[in-house]
């Protein structure tokens, strides 16, 4: 993606990627379902983006001078988490249940392995890895799941996580797919997170929709 395309009224300024995320040398592509929204990682772009995003979109306010700021922070504070994450491409759902933006994420990327990448130790690995800090162990699920015409290492969970714009911790689920591609040595990571755990379900699909459009070399094109 490119930042600084035209633009048709009404419509948001192409969103850029953060060129610092370690990303491989060969093209790819992915699709990213309506009605998500691919966030402008671009540090030199993305405030701007992020303004324009809130005022056209009314992403998670009722356009009050007040909820516009508070959305912006809300936006700008996950878009950073995202680049500090090292994240070359994010989308979200958004919404307001009461005061609060809520809603949902959809990452990707990369890894490399000195070597070439097994499923299967890769998998073991993961469910046998010692719980994150804020891991809910008791909810890691790890399997060997069907992306498109490949296999890919699928691991379900719930972790404590801060709410985007504020102190406050709450559960999330998590879905993560570990995509290989052409290059043995590469791994395409999609992540899908929500605080809202009925959407659990939706957002695990979502995450499998976009792990099985991706496309490397020739057939990126």
């Amino acid at each position: 993606m490119t930042a600084g395309a035209a633009v048709v009224p009404g419509q948001l300024p192409v969103p850029g990627i953060d060129r610092r995320a370690v990303r491989p040398l060969f093209g790819f592509s992915i699709d990213i379902p309506e009605p998500w929204i691919v966030l402008d990682l671009d540090p030199r772009t993305s405030a701007r983006w992020v303004r324009q995003l809130v005022r056209r979109r009314g992403i998670g306010t009722r356009r009050t001078a007040r909820e516009a700021w508070a959305a912006t922070a809300v936006v700008r504070d996950v878009i950073a988490a995202l680049q500090a994450q090292g994240v070359l491409l994010a989308a979200i759902l958004a919404g307001r249940m009461g005061e609060e933006v809520v809603g949902a994420s959809i990452t990707l990327g990369w890894e490399r392995s000195p070597s070439s990448v097994n499923l299967d130790a890769l998998g073991l690995s993961l469910a046998r890895a010692s719980p994150g800090a804020d891991e809910l162990v008791q909810h890691r699920r790890v399997d060997l799941v069907a992306v498109s015409d490949r296999e890919a290492v699928r691991m379900r969970g719930r972790e404590q996580a801060r709410v985007p714009g504020s102190t406050t911790r709450r559960e999330v689920v998590l879905h993560q797919l570990f995509v290989p591609v052409d290059d043995p040595t590469w791994l395409a990571v999609v992540t899908a997170t929500t605080g809202l755990l009925q959407l659990g379900d939706v957002v695990g699909e979502a995450a499998l929709h976009v792990a099985g459009s991706l496309r490397t070399g020739n057939a990126a094109g």
